[in-house]
C-alpha cells in the first residue's frame, strides 16, 4: 500500500506516484489511464487509448452495414447560411 499527498499543482489538485510505484503497476508519464470510483473508493487503472482514422472506418462500410439515406425534410432556419 503506497500512501499519497493531494497537492496542489497550479490550479489543480494532484497526485505524484513515486517512480518504484509507477514501475510497479507498469505505468509512465503520459500514459493514458481510468479512473473509476468503485465503493466510495478512487481505482486507477490501465485502459487502451483506441485511436480511429478516417480511412480505417471508411474501410469498415460494406453493403451489409450500409443504410439508406435518412431524409429531414427541407431547411427550417438558417442552415444553408
Amino acid at each position: 500500500m503506497m500512501v499519497l499527498i493531494i497537492e496542489k499543482w497550479r490550479s489543480s489538485p494532484m497526485v505524484r506516484v513515486p517512480e518504484f510505484g509507477m514501475k510497479k503497476f507498469g505505468l509512465g508519464a503520459n500514459d493514458v489511464i481510468d479512473i473509476k470510483d468503485q465503493y466510495g473508493c478512487i481505482i486507477i487503472g490501465h485502459t487502451e487509448l483506441k485511436m480511429y482514422s478516417l480511412d480505417t472506418l471508411l474501410e469498415g462500410i460494406s453493403a451489409v452495414n450500409l443504410h439508406p439515406k435518412i431524409g429531414f425534410g427541407l431547411p427550417t432556419g438558417k442552415e444553408q447560411l
